[in-house]
């Protein structure tokens, strides 16, 4: 469990429909960013073929959070989780596949 797993409030995708971002984007080194990115895409290729869930923790504008699903999409941007939750990439902590 990585410590912002272990920091967050567990949620439901389910409770995501009116997802707020955070106010303030995070400050990440290039590396963060790209690993981030990798994982994400991991996470996808696994989920869309495999219907594995991944576990992302995120911020919003309450705060820090945990959720277990499966991610539809992902680009740079912003990724797309099942019923059509958009949480932008920039809103993202960890992604543990």
């Amino acid at each position: 469990m990585s410590e912002g797993q272990a920091k967050a409030k567990r949620v439901e995708k389910e409770e995501l429909k009116n997802f707020e971002p955070a106010k303030k984007a995070q400050t990440l080194t290039i590396e963060q960013r790209v690993q981030r990115l990798d994982n994400l895409k991991k996470a996808m290729v696994l989920g869309n073929s495999y219907k594995s869930k991944c576990s992302i923790v995120f911020e919003d504008a309450e705060g820090l959070k945990n959720v277990e699903t499966t991610i539809w999409m992902s680009n740079e941007l912003h990724i797309v989780l099942k019923g059509g939750i958009v949480i932008p990439i920039s809103c993202i902590r960890d992604v543990i596949v």
